[in-house]
């Protein structure tokens, strides 16, 4: 009676490992049909990114072939408009009107000589600025 207990759990047991054989090979099956639907699209967002990137690139060319473009049509108008300030800065109304950068700290005296600043209507105080004795 015993045989019969054994043979029947070892019948049980053969049972049970098909079954989990069989599970196993479903499932990797499903997951291989699953990587073959979606091989499809990734190729085609794959493909999609590549265009766009394609795009993105003849966009960033032509950008900068207008811009090379603009930089052409302008340039002529600076190097005049440089060349325009030289030749004002050389008479004497531009010697007048140009001031050297070394006298940007005396401006006020500048804009005196040349009657643009009045000392007199100026608003505010009369006294000197405080040093600064923060240091």
């Amino acid at each position: 009676m015993l045989w019969k207990l054994g043979a029947g759990a070892g019948a049980l047991a053969l049972a049970f490992f098909l079954v989990w054989v069989y599970g196993n090979s479903r499932e990797h099956a499903g997951k291989l049909e699953e990587r073959g639907l979606w091989k499809d699209a990734v190729e085609a967002k794959n493909i999609e990114i590549s265009s766009l990137k394609l795009e993105n690139a003849a966009r960033l060319a032509n950008a900068a072939v207008d811009f090379a473009n603009q930089m052409r049509t302008i340039d002529p108008v600076i190097i005049r408009s440089t060349s325009t300030i030289r030749e004002f800065r050389e008479t004497d109304s531009g010697r007048t009107r140009c001031l050297e950068p070394e006298r940007v700290f005396g401006i006020e005296q500048d804009a005196a000589a040349l009657g643009l600043y009045n000392p007199v209507s100026t608003r505010g105080s009369q006294e000197a600025v405080p040093v600064d004795t923060a240091d």
